[in-house]
């Protein structure tokens, strides 16, 4: 039996979040004119950066990091491939549930969130203010064994910022397949990678966006704990609990095919800060090429849509 950290981790003063006015406005702009420009960006970026992709992948969209990967325009991409109305959804590495609220106007028959940290409080609460749209349940537990739920139980599993925090992505990947049902989904986006431009979710400030492959250990510690910034204890812990996959793009998608999935749609995110790096900053550059591909450093995040074989 996997032991699970029992404490309710939810902030004291936490409550749900409420998108400001500012926001509410930008959300249906973004849904609007995003599809647009991406539709514009990705040839352009194709032409510029697929030369550094070795082995052709069928990329089906570049994006301009983060351009195109915010919440709405994922659902609304994942519901053009794949139908979400009256399908039932679980969402992998939940965290405080959260993401319940961008999947409710497409009205899937339930919701699951899991987590391996205790949320309760949080979870208490949207289930309590959303519960009456759709079925919502949460539950506490490890991805990489999730025998508390039967085999083809699943139309989708989604994730957002999960993948590239999994010790055991393979591992994760045969769950996922066993509970999904038969031609059922797998949705994940995920970044920054490690081998990216901020791919500790620290480093990125000025010209710093490369610290945790260019430091050496003790130097990268000190560059750490010397910088005051909100979230460096939280991200000091990733570190501490070598919370990172460690892999490369193409690791990725291989631990895909190798479970069983089939593509249905494939996403690349440039990072316009390494590009520029690379050009501001030739020679260190060049030394970054010696610890991964110039696909490895360029390509920070990746939105995926796998399919299980019936």
């Amino acid at each position: 039996m996997l032991s699970l950290p029992l404490e309710d981790k939810t902030p004291p003063d936490w409550q749900l979040p409420q998108d400001s006015i500012i926001e509410s406005i930008k959300k249906p702009l973004r849904l609007a004119i995003y599809p647009h420009y991406l539709k514009m960006m990705s040839p352009i970026l194709r032409q510029r950066f697929a030369k550094f992709d070795e082995r052709n992948l069928p990329i089906d969209q570049w994006f301009w990091w983060p351009r195109g990967f915010e919440f709405e325009l994922l659902r609304y991409r994942l519901n053009q491939i794949f139908t979400i109305n009256s399908k039932s959804v679980l969402i992998a590495g939940c965290g405080q549930g959260r993401d319940v609220t961008t999947w409710l106007k497409y009205k899937p028959s339930q919701i699951v969130g899991v987590e391996y940290f205790n949320y309760r409080r949080s979870w208490d609460l949207f289930t309590e203010k959303y519960a009456e749209q759709v079925p919502i349940q949460f539950i506490q537990g490890d991805l990489t064994n999730l025998s508390d739920i039967p085999d083809n139980t699943y139309d989708i599993i989604a994730s957002d910022a999960v993948f590239e925090h999994l010790k055991d992505l393979p591992a994760v990947l045969k769950e996922f397949y066993r509970i999904l049902k038969p031609t059922g989904v797998m949705y994940a986006t995920f970044g920054p990678l490690w081998y990216s431009w901020g791919g500790d979710h620290f480093s990125g400030k000025d010209n710093t966006g490369f610290n945790h492959l260019l430091l050496k250990q003790e130097d990268y510690l000190t560059y750490i704990n010397n910088y005051e910034r909100i979230g460096v204890t939280y991200i000091k812990n990733f570190l501490q609990e070598n919370m990172f996959s460690y892999l490369k793009p193409y690791e990725y998608i291989d631990a895909l095919h190798n479970q069983g999935f089939s593509k249905r749609w494939l996403g690349f995110a440039i990072s316009p800060q390494a590009v520029d790096f690379f050009v501001t900053h030739p020679t260190i550059a060049g030394s970054l090429t010696q610890k991964a591909s110039i696909l490895d450093l360029f390509v920070c995040g990746i939105s995926v849509v796998y399919q299980k074989r019936p």
